[in-house]
């Protein structure tokens, strides 16, 4: 730590902590540090995910509203109908007299099939068995008419329409609209992911990114607590980059070799007709020769490009390049 700024470890921790560029926790006796990723595709991908998430709760939620609305409506109908909407609670049997006996009469599965079976039956005695119980012989079958046949469809599809309820078309309503949107969802989600995609690659080139530090660029430090302000003003050449964020900078003056951050730093633009590299921008990592200083209120410059990176933007002008853009590199 002797060639930085702070006397000891945990002021760099802390620093890291308020600058926003790593989460510091402390729990008395240790510090725990957990980096914190800048790359513009994980940052944008993760507000995708988050609004994504969003839109699904908030289809969620619009679905069970309108299920709720659908079963006032159908309640609402019921009533006017005269039908019983009203779901009867179970209460505690109770019994006057504990003596007095239970009775209870079960009704027959069908009251109509089985009073034509038993007038169809024939009179027949009743056997008795030689242990007491009575045995009632069963009636014979009997041969339906078409004309029964047809009566009883009709009748078991007019019982099916009347068994099929308000709550019934709801539900039939509900999944046929789950259906539709689960669709329009995956529909969605290939169109998204397929402009997603396209975007990314039209616009990879051109995206701005927060680091531009680069090795063998000339910088000046603009930090003046450093040493007591003894690099404030002075040039560097930076020999490494660390974590995209800190430079490796050895300075021109005293040969010292120093780790600062770029937010210290700032570029260095040489004379008209000197070479820089252009640190930000679509043309990121492309050499170019400076041809024009700009109005100073522009603080821009005009540069023509050298086609290291792509040789179709080779000896293209750019007419308008912002100082913190570009660096002067060093030969």
């Amino acid at each position: 730590m002797n060639s930085t700024k702070w006397s000891t470890l945990s002021t760099f921790v802390q620093y890291l902590g308020k600058s926003g560029q790593a989460i510091v926790d402390y729990n008395g006796k240790d510090w725990y540090v957990q980096y914190i990723d800048r790359d513009p595709e994980v940052m944008a991908r993760a507000e995708t995910l988050a609004k994504r998430s969003e839109s699904e709760k908030d289809a969620e939620e619009r679905a069970a509203e309108m299920l709720t609305k659908q079963i006032e409506l159908a309640n609402k109908a019921a009533a006017e109908a005269g039908l019983n909407t009203e779901v009867e609670e179970p209460t505690e049997f109770k019994r006057d007299d504990p003596e007095q006996k239970l009775v209870v009469k079960l009704a027959p599965a069908s009251t109509s099939s089985s009073t034509s079976a038993a007038l169809l039956a024939p009179k027949q005695p009743i056997k008795p068995k030689l242990d007491g119980v009575f045995a009632v012989p069963l009636p014979r079958e009997r041969k339906e008419h078409p004309d029964d046949e047809k009566e009883s469809k009709s009748h078991k599809s007019d019982k099916d329409k009347r068994k099929r309820s308000a709550l019934d078309d709801i539900i039939a309503e509900e999944q046929e609209r789950k259906a539709k949107a689960a669709r329009a969802k995956a529909s969605t989600a290939s169109s998204s992911s397929s402009s997603s995609s396209s975007s990314s690659s039209s616009s990879s080139s051109s995206d701005r990114v927060e680091n531009w530090l680069y090795p063998n660029i000339a910088v000046k430090v603009v930090n003046k607590s450093l040493a007591g302000g003894r690099y404030y003003k002075q040039k560097g050449v930076v020999q490494r980059v660390h974590d995209k964020f800190v430079a490796e900078l050895k300075m021109n003056e005293s040969g010292h070799v120093l780790k600062i951050d770029q937010s210290e730093l700032e570029t260095v633009i040489p004379a008209i007709g000197g070479t820089v590299l252009v640190v930000n921008g679509r043309y990121r990592g492309e050499e170019a020769t400076l041809l024009k200083l700009n109005e100073a209120s522009t603080y821009s410059v005009q540069v023509r490009l050298h086609g290291t990176v792509e040789k179709r933007w080779r000896d293209r002008d750019l007419p308008s390049v912002p100082f913190e853009d570009i660096c002067k590199l060093a030969s």
